[in-house]
């Protein structure tokens, strides 16, 4: 679990940065990594958070992403 939760910071982090800089396809990349590590330990509203930027990524970067992200990051501290 240790290992997972220093990997969600690092991936919420590369969101976040992702998002800064108008990277949609890395966005995009960090928020599917995000929802398969999360669903793997069973982190299922993380994973749920995750997949819906994830989906709403193929399309350009989200609405709302910076407060989305930071929902995520809310849920697993």
């Amino acid at each position: 679990v240790e290992v997972f939760l220093a990997s969600a910071d690092e991936l919420t982090c590369a969101l976040q940065a992702a998002l800064a800089a108008g990277d949609a396809v890395a966005f995009h990349r960090h928020a599917h990594t995000l929802k398969s590590s999360a669903g793997q330990v069973g982190a299922h509203p993380l994973a749920a958070l995750a997949r819906d930027l994830e989906t709403d990524a193929k399309a350009g970067l989200p609405a709302e992403g910076a407060a989305r992200v930071r929902a995520i990051a809310a849920e697993y501290a």
